[in-house]
Parts: structure tokens; C-alpha cells; sequence
């Protein structure tokens, strides 16, 4: 056999563990990502920090004060009559790789409710693992690709990143 021909043997019979790979990495990533959202509406930000990619926690000024900051951002919110009240997560792009670092995102919608109305708000989270898709971390996707490769360089440019819409806001 040809070395071509091997290489197309192997492929072909590699193909389907490779696609159920993948299916696994994005469903880990797609629960990951709802347990950081979830727990952002709860009101845990000790998780919600432990499920945030250490760029993110340096940029909050340590796990500490980001956890004590996002409490207080939360309750000046209330205060005002802003409440994050559900959120839905939807399925994961395909995982990219860049090295030995794979990259997803992970589409979701907001409820908001304010002092006069509620407000969806789509958003998603650019997922980061370095352990083939077992663990994930986030930061938010919607900075744009440019500023995301500030602080990641090596990101894919095939990675599907949405793009930032306007807010639906339905009148109570």
C-alpha cells in the first residue's frame, strides 16, 4: 500500500471517533458555559470566577476582588431595578484548535428585567481549554475578534465568533 492510500485508510476509519469527539468537547462545553451563566444569575461569583479564564480574573484584580466587585455591581443593579433572570444557552460552534489549545464559542441570550420593561440580550462566550476539551474556562466573545487577540494571539481566524446585536426589548 501506498503511503497515500494508508493515510486515506486511517482517515476514513478514524473519521467517526474524531466527530464523536468533537461532540463530546462541545456538549462539555456548552454545560460549562450554562454553569458560568447560571451561576452569575444566582449570584455565585466564586463559580462564576472559578469558570472564568485567568485573563478575565487578572483584569477583575485577583479572584477575590473580582468576586467582591461583580457582588457589588449586582446589588447596585438591583438597587435600580435591574435583575439578570434567566438565561439560555445554545449550542457550541466547532471546536478550533491553535496548538495545544482548542477554542469554542458558546451563543446565549439574557433576560433582563428593568424598573419598566425586560430586555434579551444575545451574547457568547469564547470558550478556552488546554486539556483537549476536558476542562473550559471563558471570557466574553462579544469584545470583537481584535480585542480578543489581545489577549489571545494565537486565536483562530476560522473560529465562528458572533457578531454584536442590538437588544430585543419587550414593553410589561
Amino acid at each position: 500500500m501506498t503511503a497515500r492510500v494508508l493515510a486515506c485508510v486511517v482517515l476514513v476509519a478514524f473519521a467517526p471517533f474524531i466527530v464523536a469527539e468533537d461532540a463530546t468537547i462541545k456538549k462539555t462545553a456548552k454545560a460549562k458555559a450554562e454553569e458560568c451563566q447560571n451561576a452569575l444569575i444566582k449570584g455565585d461569583y466564586e463559580k462564576y470566577a472559578d469558570l472564568s479564564h485567568s485573563v478575565v480574573v487578572a483584569a477583575g484584580g485577583g479572584r477575590q476582588k473580582m468576586v467582591e466587585g461583580m457582588a457589588a455591581e449586582m446589588k447596585k443593579m438591583r438597587a435600580m431595578g435591574t435583575e439578570f433572570k434567566s438565561v439560555k444557552v445554545f449550542d457550541a460552534t466547532d471546536p478550533v484548535a491553535a496548538g495545544k489549545v482548542l477554542y469554542i464559542c458558546v451563543p446565549f441570550t439574557f433576560e433582563i428585567a428593568t424598573s419598566t420593561n425586560r430586555v434579551a440580550v444575545k451574547s457568547a462566550l469564547l470558550g478556552i481549554s488546554d486539556n483537549g476539551g476536558k476542562t473550559w474556562t471563558f471570557v466574553d466573545a462579544l469584545a470583537g475578534r481584535e480585542s480578543l487577540k489581545k489577549s489571545f494571539p494565537d486565536l483562530p481566524e476560522k473560529l465562528e465568533i458572533p457578531t454584536k446585536e442590538p437588544p430585543t426589548v419587550f414593553k410589561d
